[in-house]
């Protein structure tokens, strides 16, 4: 691992590894904040880069939130990694319960970091892949466990038999 020591030496890794590369090259030891907010600072405008900070499981929350707080709907990837991300903030996974995309809803069903009112919006989202999804999630409240084993959908049944 190559140790980063400027925006420009992480914005060449991310163009060399690609982004789920230079997430896994960085957990240990973690990205300076700095590095973080000068790259948000000079490619905000760029999806790539805004896609690595959204999925940085070690983003700083605020610079989370302010992703999601501008973030296009049409830019899944970045939502994706907000909602999958441990680090995003109560405030942006709230915004991305209602997301257009099921594959962001599904991502976000998988976080542990919902709030029981999150929980209670998705386990009543249309799509079962969602809701199977919520169904496997271990921070899931008993009494949504209780309505998920009545679901229409055997997806959503089987996935809260298999938690």
């Amino acid at each position: 691992m190559v140790q980063i020591n400027s925006r420009d030496e992480l914005v060449a890794q991310i163009d060399a590894l690609g982004v789920a590369g230079t997430v896994k090259a960085h957990r240990k030891p973690p990205l300076p904040t700095r590095i973080l907010r000068d790259l948000y600072e000079l490619y905000h405008d760029q999806d790539t880069y805004l896609e690595f900070l959204a999925c940085y499981p070690l983003i700083p929350s605020d610079l989370a939130d302010l992703i999601a707080s501008q973030l296009d709907p049409s830019k899944t990837a970045i939502a994706i990694g907000l909602a999958g991300n441990p680090r995003c903030p109560q405030q942006a996974l709230n915004r991305l319960v209602k997301h257009p995309q099921v594959a962001v809803r599904h991502a976000l069903a998988n976080n542990p970091n919902l709030t029981p009112k999150e929980f209670q919006v998705m386990v009543q989202d249309d799509n079962p892949f969602v809701r199977a999804g919520i169904a496997q999630n271990s921070s899931l409240p008993v009494h949504l466990q209780f309505l998920l084993a009545e679901d229409a959908s055997s997806a959503v049944r089987i996935a809260l038999a298999g938690r």
